[in-house]
């Protein structure tokens, strides 16, 4: 369990993330260092293949996201930057005032996009969007919805 804790810790230090996804502290340095948590009941690290995937009770939090589900797994780059974050099995976040739900989420932390598919489903202010897959663009604002089917709560006479 100790060299879980260890190992876990270094992923986390050594994966920059992007501001939706992380916290930002200073460094001793003066540079901006990206954190995030993440917890899971287990962990298997493939240096070879490079991922590392966390199994059972999920949970990422960052600044803006936190994320619920069964498996996440990280893939990352040569240089360590973690490319793509693929959740599964009953995934659920937040971010801001959005709150969505899937069956899947792909991360793609470069572009920060976020695909839901599998029954995905998003809600804010009284608004809940559904289709057959969710494209959330963080970094522009932009939500695309194929298959559309929506339900907006009006006031009026």
């Amino acid at each position: 369990m100790k060299n879980f804790k260890i190992i876990l810790c270094l992923i986390c230090m050594l994966a920059p993330y992007p501001t939706w996804a992380s916290k930002k502290q200073k460094t001793e340095s003066g540079t901006t260092d990206r954190k995030i948590s993440i917890s899971a009941t287990t962990m298997k690290a493939d240096y070879a293949g490079r991922k590392v995937r966390f199994e059972g009770n999920v949970v990422v939090s960052g600044t803006d996201l936190s994320l619920k589900c069964r498996t996440v797994q990280a893939d990352y780059g040569e240089d360590g930057e973690v490319k793509t974050l693929s959740a599964s099995g009953n995934v659920s976040f937040d971010y801001q005032e959005l709150k969505a739900a899937a069956d899947r989420a792909e991360l793609d932390m470069k572009q920060q996009k976020i695909v839901l598919t599998g029954n995905p489903v998003v809600t804010r202010k009284g608004i809940r969007i559904q289709g057959e897959a969710i494209i959330l663009d963080l970094k522009d604002g932009v939500l695309e919805v194929r298959k559309a089917k929506g339900v907006f709560h009006t006031s009026g006479p």
